[in-house]
């Protein structure tokens, strides 16, 4: 289940049809749920792209099943992007 304001990444089988659709480069891509829709998610899109520049799209729409929850080790970039927008406004 997902779950809001948690970091995710895009399923990589569905990563072509959502950088295609949102033109986003899905390896570098934060997910963000900001409400549940049924199986659907209304989501905070995050990347930074290869000058480090970052960007932001809000209220787009995901199958919630295409989203994989981040793996921090793994996935440090995509987690950091995570930290410094929401995690660290918590605090």
């Amino acid at each position: 289940m997902v779950k809001i304001g948690k970091p995710y990444k895009i399923d990589p089988e569905r990563a072509k049809r959502y950088a295609a659709h949102y033109n986003i480069l899905p390896e570098r891509t934060l997910v963000v749920p900001t409400k549940i829709l049924g199986e659907e998610a209304s989501c905070e899109i995050h990347w930074e792209d290869e000058g480090g520049n970052a960007h932001v799209l809000k209220g787009k729409i995901f199958v919630t099943e295409n989203l994989v929850p981040i793996n921090p080790m793994a996935e440090f970039m995509i987690y950091e992007l995570w930290r410094r927008n929401y995690a660290v406004a918590k605090e």
